[in-house]
C-alpha cells in the first residue's frame, strides 16, 4: 500500500507544478503549447484535461477513507498512464513542427523550393470563386453544413491565392475528398469527416488555414498548384449543390408568387389549405407503417394555410429522411444528388427520370414529387402553382398518389422534382 502511495504522491507533485507553472509572457504550460503549436492544439487539451482531473482526484484521495481511497488510487494511476501516452503523443507533434519549421527555411534559402505566386489570370479566377461561394455562405438557404463548407472555401481560397505553397492540414483535405469524391458508395462516411472538419474550422479559422504557422514546409510550385485545384474543383461542386437549389426555389418561389401553392383547398373548415407537403409526408410514412389508414387533411394549429417556403421545405424534408438517407442501390444517385438530398433538397429531373430512381431503389422504393405547371387554358386554369404528391415502387409497378385529390397530367408539368425517402 506504501508503494501506491508514493505513486500518487509523484502524479500530484507532477501535475501541480504544470498547471501553476508560467513563462514570461505570463501563459502557463497549456496556453504556451497553444500559442507556440497551434497543430497540436488537441493534443494539449487533452493534456491539459487530464491534469486537471489528476489534481482533482488526489484531492479526492487526500479526504477519502477506505475502500474508497483504494478506488479513486486506481483511477488515479489509470489517469497518469493516459496521460503520459497524450504527453509522448504531444512531445512527437512538437517536434515534427520544428522539424518542418526548419525543413522550410532550408528548402526555400537553398532554393530547393521555390517560392509560389499565381498568375493574374491565375489570382482572378481563384478570388472571383472565392467571392462565389462568400455569397453561398451569406445568402443560400442550404443547411448548416453546406454553409460551412462554403465559408471555408472562400476562406482558403483567398488564403491560397496568397499564399499558394502554405500545404492544406489533414482535416481540410477530408473536405477536399469528400466534395471532390465520385464514388457514392463511400459519401455517408467521407460526409462524417468533412463534418467533423468544418467544425473544427468554425471553431478557429485562422489555425484551421495555417494563418498562424507560416513557415511549414512549402509545396513546389506543381504541387501547389495541384493543390489549389483540387480546392477549386471543390468548391465548384458547392456551387454546383447550391445552384441546383436555387433552380428548386425559383421554380417553388414563382409558385407562391401567385398564391396559389398546392392549389388545394380544404374541403373541412377543421383542415389547413395548401397542405399538400405536409400530407405526401404523412401518406410517406403511413406507406412505410403499412398501415391502413387514410390521410383526409392537416388540422388546423397555429396556421389555417400551409403554403411553404423553399426552407420550409428543405427543413422538413432533412428531418423526415434526408438527414439520414442511404440509397439502396449505391449506384442511384450521384455525389452531388446526395448532397441535395441530404439537406432536404429535391432533385431536378423528369418523369422518366423519377421512374428510373424508383425502379433503381427496387421493391419498396419511394418518395415525394414536387412539380410546377403550366397554365391549363382550355380549362381556364392560369397561375396553377407548385404542387407534392407521393411516388412508389411497389408489387413490380410504379404508384402514383395525390391524397389532396388533385389529378395532374404529365404534359401539364413544367418542372419535375424528386425526393426520394426510401
Amino acid at each position: 500500500m506504501g508503494r501506491r502511495i508514493v505513486v500518487l504522491g509523484f502524479l500530484v507533485v507532477l501535475a501541480v507544478p504544470l498547471q501553476g507553472q508560467r513563462s514570461s509572457s505570463g501563459m502557463n504550460y497549456w496556453d504556451g503549447k497553444r500559442h507556440d503549436f497551434p497543430q497540436c492544439t488537441d493534443l494539449v487539451n487533452q493534456h491539459e484535461a487530464l491534469s486537471k482531473k489528476l489534481d482533482a482526484l488526489a484531492e479526492q484521495a487526500r479526504m477519502a477513507v477506505e475502500p474508497e481511497r483504494r478506488q479513486i488510487l486506481d483511477q488515479i494511476n489509470a489517469t497518469a498512464r493516459e496521460r503520459t501516452q497524450v504527453q509522448r503523443a504531444l512531445d512527437a507533434c512538437t517536434r515534427e513542427v520544428i522539424d518542418s519549421t526548419r525543413r522550410s527555411s532550408l528548402l526555400l534559402k537553398t532554393g530547393a523550393v521555390e517560392e509560389v505566386k499565381l498568375t493574374p489570370d491565375e489570382f482572378a479566377s481563384t478570388t472571383r470563386m472565392a467571392e462565389q461561394l462568400g455569397e453561398v455562405a451569406d445568402g443560400s438557404a442550404l443547411g448548416e453544413f453546406f454553409g460551412g463548407i462554403a465559408e471555408w472555401g472562400q476562406e482558403t481560397l483567398n488564403f491560397l491565392a496568397q499564399k499558394p505553397g502554405v500545404p492544406l492540414n489533414q482535416m481540410a483535405e477530408g473536405i477536399v475528398k469528400y466534395l471532390t469524391n465520385d464514388n457514392a458508395a463511400n459519401h455517408a462516411q467521407l460526409r462524417a469527416s468533412a463534418e467533423e472538419a468544418v467544425r473544427q474550422f468554425q471553431q478557429n479559422p485562422a489555425r484551421f488555414l495555417g494563418k498562424n504557422v507560416p513557415n511549414l514546409a512549402p509545396l513546389p510550385k506543381a504541387g501547389a498548384l495541384a493543390q489549389l485545384g483540387k480546392v477549386k474543383a471543390a468548391g465548384q461542386r458547392v456551387l454546383n449543390v447550391a445552384r441546383a437549389e436555387q433552380q428548386f426555389a425559383k421554380a417553388y418561389n414563382g409558385a407562391r408568387m401567385s398564391g396559389k401553392v398546392g392549389t388545394e383547398a380544404a374541403k373541412d373548415a377543421c383542415f389547413a389549405s395548401n397542405a399538400c407537403v405536409r400530407k405526401a409526408v404523412a401518406q410517406d410514412l403511413l406507406w412505410r407503417s403499412e398501415q391502413p389508414y387514410v390521410i383526409k387533411g392537416v388540422k388546423i394549429s397555429d396556421r389555417p394555410d400551409l403554403a411553404m417556403e423553399p426552407p420550409e421545405i428543405y427543413e422538413v424534408l432533412k428531418k423526415h429522411s434526408g438527414d439520414s438517407f442511404v440509397p439502396r442501390n449505391p449506384d442511384l444517385y450521384t455525389p452531388d444528388q446526395l448532397n441535395l438530398i441530404r439537406e432536404g433538397v429535391p432533385i431536378q429531373g423528369g418523369l422518366e427520370d423519377i421512374v428510373g430512381w424508383l425502379k433503381g431503389g427496387g421493391e419498396g422504393s419511394q418518395g415525394i414529387v414536387f412539380a410546377e405547371f403550366h397554365d391549363i387554358p382550355e380549362l381556364g386554369l392560369k397561375d396553377l402553382g407548385g404542387h407534392a404528391w407521393n411516388m412508389r415502387f411497389e408489387k413490380n409497378a410504379i404508384e402514383s398518389l395525390d391524397v389532396t385529390g388533385m389529378i395532374a397530367k404529365p404534359e401539364q408539368v413544367k418542372s419535375w422534382f424528386f425526393f426520394p425517402t426510401r
